[in-house]
């Protein structure tokens, strides 16, 4: 988790440079490293310094905030890539329909 506000608004830029918004979509598609599994990733300062973040979970505790470390965060536009804080959601377990729609 990161507290300090400098830091905050500093990694909220840093995302902001990779992404790229689609105007159809809504969909602020990640420009950046993606994993083997199809996620994005992302290098980001915390309080105890340097540590790799899937990007769509970086982005919801950057924007939005208020995340339990045991949620996952998922996109509820069923894009992988897709890091715009109004289609992340945080849940405590993900059913079955989630996994059909983002094929």
């Amino acid at each position: 988790m990161i507290n300090n506000p400098e830091l905050v608004v500093r990694n909220q830029r840093k995302l902001l440079m990779y992404v790229a918004k689609q105007n159809d979509t809504g969909c602020w598609v990640w420009q950046g490293q993606i994993s083997n599994s199809g996620y994005g990733k992302v290098l980001l300062k915390s309080d105890e310094g340097n540590k790799m973040h899937s990007v769509h979970r970086a982005a919801f505790e950057l924007f939005v905030g208020g995340m339990k470390k045991d949620d996952i965060v998922v996109q509820t536009c069923g894009n992988r890539l897709c890091i715009n804080p109004e289609h992340l959601k945080a849940v405590d377990e993900i059913d079955d329909t989630y996994w059909k729609k983002s094929l």
